[in-house]
């Protein structure tokens, strides 16, 4: 649920551009940041380094799985239950949809 929270809270504390959301540093500033040893970064440096080499040798490669596995070491950092992770994923394949 505070994932999605924040989710909802960039929605209507940012500026809209189009669809796009612009963000200034006080808004910002207020959006509660799991801070996190640099053990505990790792598997999510491993992840985006994969994403990346893949990307660089083929831009269009699709790394959906590797974005969902970041997508479960977020929920667990956060210690989201399953039906917050439930509704955060609803409204993001909401949102995907609509573009």
């Amino acid at each position: 649920m505070k994932v999605f929270h924040t989710y909802i809270w960039f929605y209507y504390r940012g500026k809209r551009k189009g669809e796009a959301l612009e963000f200034y540093q006080k808004p910002l500033s207020e959006v509660p940041i799991k801070r996190v040893s640099v053990s505990e970064q790792q598997p999510f440096i491993h992840l985006v380094n994969q994403i990346l080499g893949i990307k660089q040798s083929n831009p269009d490669a699709d790394v959906s799985s590797l974005e969902s596995q970041i997508d479960n070491l977020v929920y667990q950092l956060y210690g989201l239950e399953p039906d917050e992770i439930a509704i955060i994923e609803s409204e993001i394949k909401s949102n995907n949809s609509n573009n």
